[in-house]
């Protein structure tokens, strides 16, 4: 497989943006988990988000990460459709860190619209085309409404013709991202809102789609924590002599009240991890099932409503509350750590799915979900869940 080096180097293009005030700037947007975040890839460049290469492909880069949404093939489609090419002529490259802008969590079903909507990867797309074709008006002496964009291609209404790699030639474009750049409007679409195939789809039916789980680099470690015996749990004492036998032990980490142990395998890994003896102060106790829910009610909370209405907000108490049940999404697989591109270790994950109270009591049936929690069903749509302590621990 060609290194990322390399594939920059062959396509004539290193393009990556560097800015030292990028950490010090004001937040874009809302700035919440869903956002695109400043970090050492600027995204208000251009060339932030997309390459085109001396052979007219194109490389986007996205903060959005497909774990099976199939986000990775739509948002493949709207550089495609932006810049008037083939999906086959785009290549993006998710969530290395190296250069790929910090578009923040993954989750929420908030990536479509984080990149779909009039900033981000769709605003880079629209302002690369509108860039191409004041570079091609230039380059051909004609106005910019003579000229169409097709398959890489700009032509004039006179038929000259100049392709994407001509007016770029590998370069950086060496712009900021155009907020009044025009997005293709959808009566015009030929690749969004078509059906187009799941790009991975064939190297998942074949087994060559290499997943996470998978994946082997030379010197790879592999992590575990030892988890606390409950909530709120402080370390009194590590006896790291407990787990010297263990075979491919390479170190035994503390910091604070965080235990873990790193090894050679993922056996030795949990095999150390389980092992270790580690004296805990309990933490506070949770308050019994019986009255959890009144406790709950007895916490301190901040309701505050505000109404919004054209020119100016204001505030009032609501006069109703209610309660809804929360679940996250948690990852069952366990996580890998890389660093400046490589690879150094993978580490268990704990998937918690905190649980919200309705103000109406129901018994429910008990199910398994996926990762093995057990959660209680509702038996009618405003029901009480009962909660009972309990940790789920992937090894």
């Amino acid at each position: 497989m060609q290194s990322r080096r390399g594939f920059l180097k062959s396509g004539g293009a290193l393009v990556v943006s560097f800015s030292a005030t990028s950490f010090l700037a004001p937040p874009i947007g809302a700035q919440g988990p869903f956002d695109t975040h400043p970090s050492h890839i600027d995204p208000k460049q251009l060339d932030s988000w997309l390459v085109i290469a001396a052979d007219g492909t194109i490389t986007a880069h996205t903060g959005k990460c497909d774990f099976g949404q199939g986000m990775s093939t739509a948002q493949t489609q709207l550089v495609a459709e932006e810049l008037c090419v083939p999906v086959a002529r785009v290549k993006l490259i998710q969530c290395d860190t190296a250069v790929t802008p910090d578009q923040g969590t993954t989750s929420g079903s908030q990536s479509t619209p984080t990149n779909f909507n009039s900033q981000n990867l769709a605003l880079a797309a629209a302002t690369a085309r509108e860039a191409l074709l004041s570079l091609a008006a230039n380059k051909l002496g004609i106005s910019i409404e003579r000229l169409t964009a097709a398959d890489g291609v700009i032509t004039s209404d006179t038929g000259r013709r100049v392709t994407y790699q001509e007016l770029v030639g590998g370069k950086h474009f060496s712009l900021t991202l155009n907020s009044s750049a025009k997005r293709r409007p959808p009566e015009q679409w030929t690749v969004l809102g078509k059906p187009v195939p799941s790009l991975d789809r064939s190297a998942l039916m074949t087994a060559r789609f290499e997943f996470i789980h998978a994946v082997r680099v030379p010197h790879m470690l592999h992590g575990r924590v030892v988890r606390p015996p409950g909530m709120g749990a402080t370390v009194v004492s590590v006896d790291q002599d407990s787990i010297r036998n263990i075979s491919g032990l390479h170190k035994i980490v503390v910091r604070k009240n965080f235990v873990g142990v790193v090894a050679e395998t993922q056996y030795q890994a949990s095999l150390a991890a389980r092992q270790l003896v580690v004296r805990w102060n309990a933490g506070p106790e949770l308050p019994p099932q019986k009255t959890f829910f009144d406790h709950l009610q007895k916490q301190l909370a901040k309701d505050t409503l505000r109404r919004c209405g054209p020119g100016a907000c204001r505030k009032q108490q609501p006069s109703t509350s209610q309660v809804h049940i929360s679940l996250s999404n948690a990852r069952v697989g366990r996580r890998v750590v890389r660093c400046g591109g490589r690879q150094i270790g993978s580490g268990d994950n704990l998937v918690r799915h905190p649980i919200g109270l309705s103000d109406a009591k129901c018994r429910g049936k008990v199910i398994e979900s996926p990762a093995g929690q057990r959660t209680r069903d509702l038996c009618a749509r405003v029901g009480m869940l009962r909660i009972e302590r309990r940790r789920c621990r992937l090894l």
